[in-house]
């Protein structure tokens, strides 16, 4: 399944699990999976170029940097505006 580039991703990096949802500008979710650290740089692969938004802490840094050098842009949300997916949109200081 490919995204347009009007929609965004946000990955929530844990420890062994990564929780991914996929919304469009409007603020409506149209996906959610959750994936094993192993599986995220192949599912993201499969996706057009998009933009990702991603808490800032620690280990996120290197994630960023794998998905730019393919092609993805990359926001770094810092934690305060940080919104568990599901449950608001995520205040977004940049737009789509």
């Amino acid at each position: 399944m490919n995204f347009a580039h009007s929609e965004v991703f946000g990955i929530d990096v844990g420890k062994n699990w990564f929780h991914v949802f996929v919304m469009i500008s409007k603020g409506q979710q149209i996906d959610r999976r959750q994936l094993r650290r192993e599986a995220i740089l192949e599912y993201i692969m499969q996706q057009e170029c998009c933009l990702i938004a991603m808490e800032s802490r620690g280990g996120t840094q290197l994630w960023a940097t794998k998905l730019q050098a393919r092609g993805h842009e990359v926001r770094l949300v810092p934690a305060q505006f940080d919104a568990r997916f599901g449950v608001a949109v995520i205040p977004m200081p940049f737009t789509v």
